[in-house]
This record gives C-alpha cells, structure tokens and sequence, in this order.
C-alpha cells in the first residue's frame, strides 16, 4: 500500500511539473540570436548569460530556417514573422558572422534586418558579432559577458554622456535622421544625462571630435546617415 501510494505522489509530482512546463514555457524570445551553423556552439553561453538577466533568448542558426549566408530575405522574413507572431516579440536581433556568413544589404548595412514595415524606421535593433572564426566569436562573447558581468566603476561620470551623430545625405531621410536622434537626445536629457554631443558635417565637426567624445567616455554613440568610406 505505501509502495503504491509513493508511485501516485512521483505521477502527480511529474505532471504538476509537466503543466507548469507546458503553460509557462517560453513562446517567444526578446532577444533573437541568428548565428552561422558554424558559430552556433560558441554563441551560446551569450544567450544563456542573457536569459540569466532577465532577457528571454532564443539562437537560431541558418540551417533551422533553411537559409544560406545570401538568403536576405528568407532571414528578414523569419524575423518579421517572430515579430509578429511571437510573445515576446524580439526588440534586439544579434546576426553573428561576418557578412561571407550572413550576407549584409545591398549598401552594406544590416538596417534592413530591423525594418518590420518598409519605412525608414527600424522597430527591431540589430546588431552584429562579424566574427570569421570560432575563436573570434569567442573572444566576443567572452568581452560582451566580462563587460556586463563586471562594469568599470572606477570613473562612472561617462555613463551619463551620449553622443548622437547625422550624416546629411541631402535627401528626405535626412529629416528622419535628426528626429532620431532629437528622440535620442530627450530620452538621455528624461535620464539626467550631463552631456550630449551633436556633430554634424554641416555644422563643421568630423571623425576628430567623434574620436575626442569616445576619448573622453560616452556611454553611447547614435549614428544616423549612410555609411561611406571617407
């Protein structure tokens, strides 16, 4: 009899167990990694780490959505079908390889990736690990993880500067450009940040005064325009 009544209390155990698996298990994942089957292994532990704070994580290499390193728009729609379907929706996409493993757009940028509608405006942030190798991409994940795990706390007063930069293209996104970043901008002054930089070429700053800001400590840098060569 208290063999039988031991058996009943681990099937009860093992299905109250099962239902909270079932009814809480992640569905979505507010962090999309997208990795290169190659790298798969090594972007683990950064997903694991950010699931740890707090972040639902999800990695996904290109073999699971049958996409090769020149499938655009197999992998964009993949994320905008997470993004529309998924709970939670992804807010970060991570693409891990440089662009030989993951191809970039047509001009070299992964904005793309980010656009759910079509417009200029990225709902999703992307970015990238552009590792060639597994040691590379380790390295990577070994600096993110170390950074956040053990901030520099010796000179906190960078944390509250941010720097926002626009690049005129002289065409209509321009105007897009700086409401960016004056976005930006009200959500640092909302924080108290102490510092805000504005360089434009128009207003005469160049690379020398993005190099002195970063210099001196900013907890961020918004770039908005085309990325060129000079």
């Amino acid at each position: 009899m208290e063999k039988n009544t031991r058996q009943v209390m681990r099937k009860i155990v093992f299905l109250a167990g099962f239902f909270y698996t079932f009814c809480f298990a992640q569905t979505g994942a507010k962090y999309l990694i997208i990795s290169h089957d190659n790298f798969y292994d090594a972007i683990q532990p950064l997903a694991q780490w950010k699931h740890q704070k707090g972040v639902p994580s999800k990695v996904v290499k290109l073999s699971e959505i049958n996409a090769a390193p020149e499938s655009l728009t197999r992998i964009k729609n993949y994320i905008v079908n997470a993004y529309n379907t998924w709970n939670p929706a992804p807010a970060y996409v991570l693409l891990v390889g440089a662009p030989e493993f993951i191809r970039t757009d047509q001009n070299q940028f992964d904005d793309f990736y980010g656009n759910m509608t079509g417009n200029y405006v990225m709902e999703v942030s992307v970015g990238r690990f552009s590792c060639s190798n597994v040691s590379e991409c380790n390295v990577m994940v070994a600096k993110t993880i170390n950074y956040e795990r053990y901030p520099y706390l010796v000179d906190t007063l960078w944390f509250t500067k941010g720097t926002g930069i626009v690049r005129e293209d002289i065409t209509a996104s321009d105007s897009i450009y700086w409401q960016n970043i004056r976005y930006v901008f009200g959500l640092w002054q909302q924080a108290g940040y102490t510092q805000i930089d504005s360089f434009s070429r128009l207003y005469g700053d160049s690379a020398r005064h993005v190099e002195q800001a970063i210099t001196d400590g900013r907890s961020f840098v918004v770039f908005r325009g085309q990325g060129v060569n000079n």
